[in-house]
């Protein structure tokens, strides 16, 4: 593994985007701007050094309070993530050349924030 980010912090799911995109295009806007200041300032606060090792697997856990949303719903904010990474320079794209696969887990917990795990590319093994 080459690094671990966490992300305490409700990211919007893609109804939520949709229905602020809907209602006025800034909304929308203003959305994404406050997740991608979110995910900046939280990879600030752990002191998160930037990945020089491209391209790299992600795997992504999403730590869920309840099972009220849709899974399609919650993976969908991988994008404000990603964006916000790239913005705090910790990657340098979101792009095929620096991200080859993004594998995506949610965990029931009672809990609300993200994990992000950084591997070399073929690093990681899933088995079929």
């Amino acid at each position: 593994m080459i690094a671990r980010y966490i992300f305490d912090y409700k990211y919007p799911t893609l109804n939520e985007y949709i229905n602020k995109c809907r209602s006025h295009w800034s909304s929308g806007a203003k959305m994404k701007e406050e997740s991608d200041y979110a995910t900046v300032m939280l990879l600030r606060l752990q002191k998160a050094k930037p990945i020089d090792e491209y391209p790299v697997d992600l795997v992504v856990k999403w730590h869920c309070k309840d099972k009220r949303k849709d899974v399609d719903n919650i993976h969908s904010s991988i994008k404000f993530i990603l964006d916000g990474m790239q913005k705090a320079g910790i990657i340098q794209g979101d792009g095929r050349k620096y991200i080859s696969q993004i594998y995506q887990q949610i965990v029931d917990d009672g809990k609300e924030y993200t994990e992000v795990f950084a591997y070399r590319k073929d690093e990681l093994t899933i088995d079929e």
